[in-house]
């Protein structure tokens, strides 16, 4: 794990839920499957999940409430 990232603790639980996804079900499947066992991997590994949050945060800016990204996960 690298110390020199902001959230270290939490972007190695969020790659670990995300290969564990993929471990499982490989390549091949719609995104709508990933997304959906995203989300339950999330839950079973106690990390906060939102799904298409309508506004996306940034240190400097928030983007307007029409944009959306796929998926979101919060700081845990």
């Amino acid at each position: 794990m690298k110390d020199n990232l902001i959230y270290s603790e939490e972007t190695y639980k969020i790659i670990g839920a995300a290969m564990a996804v993929h471990r499982y079900f490989g390549c091949g499947f719609t995104e709508k499957v990933y997304q959906d066992a995203l989300e339950i991997e999330s839950q079973a590994q106690g990390i906060p999940y939102q799904r298409e949050v309508s506004s996306l945060y940034h240190e400097r800016f928030i983007v307007s409430s029409s944009a959306k990204s796929e998926s979101d996960a919060e700081s845990v």
